[in-house]
C-alpha cells in the first residue's frame, strides 16, 4: 500500500513536470510569434524617413523613387523590404548604380527604427566627348558617364565615325 501511494505521487509529479513544461513551450511560442510580429511586420519599423546626401546633378525625387520601388517587394509574401531590417542595401546600390552612371559610389546606413541615410558621390566630369553633334561628359579615369548637361568648358576629345 505504501508503494502504490509513492507510485501515485510520483506519477503525480511526472504529469504536473510535462504539464508545466508543455506551459513553458506554449509560452515560448508567444513570444516568439510577438517578437516575430514586433521586428518584422510592425509599421513601427517601416522605413519613413530617408536622408539623401552628396547629390548634386541625381536628383532626390530619383532616389526616393529608387527606394519605394526596391522596398515595394515582398519576400515570401509576408515580409515587407520596407522593414528597416530587411531593406536590402546590396540590391538597392546596385540597382541605382546601373541605372544612373553618373553616380561613381554609394553607401547606405540604418538608422533605428525607421531611417535610411543614403550617402551618394557623383562622378565628376573632367573632359568630354564629342562625337558629330552630341558631347558626354568623362571623368578622370576616362568613364564616360553622361550625356554634356551643362555650358562648363572642358578639354575636348572628338571621336571618327569610322571607330570600330
Amino acid at each position: 500500500m505504501a508503494r502504490s501511494r509513492r507510485s501515485k505521487k510520483k506519477t503525480e509529479e511526472k504529469i504536473k513536470k510535462v504539464i508545466f513544461q508543455i506551459f513553458l513551450f506554449f509560452l515560448l511560442m508567444l513570444f516568439l510569434v510577438l517578437a516575430f510580429y514586433y521586428l518584422f511586420l510592425w509599421s513601427k519599423f517601416h522605413i519613413k524617413n530617408l536622408e539623401i546626401v552628396g547629390n548634386e546633378n541625381i536628383t532626390t525625387t530619383f532616389v526616393e523613387e529608387k527606394v519605394n520601388e526596391i522596398s515595394s517587394y515582398e519576400r515570401l509574401w509576408i515580409f515587407s523590404n520596407k522593414n528597416i531590417l530587411l531593406f536590402p542595401k546590396s540590391r538597392f546600390k546596385n540597382e541605382i548604380k546601373d541605372s544612373e552612371k553618373k553616380i561613381e559610389e554609394i553607401s547606405v546606413s540604418k538608422q533605428w527604427p525607421d531611417k535610411l541615410i543614403i550617402s551618394i558621390k557623383e562622378r565628376s566630369p573632367e573632359y568630354e566627348w564629342c562625337e558629330l553633334d552630341t558631347c558626354y561628359l568623362m571623368d578622370s579615369e576616362g568613364y564616360i558617364f553622361s550625356e554634356k548637361y551643362n555650358e562648363k568648358d572642358y578639354l575636348t576629345f572628338s571621336g571618327s565615325e569610322n571607330l570600330s
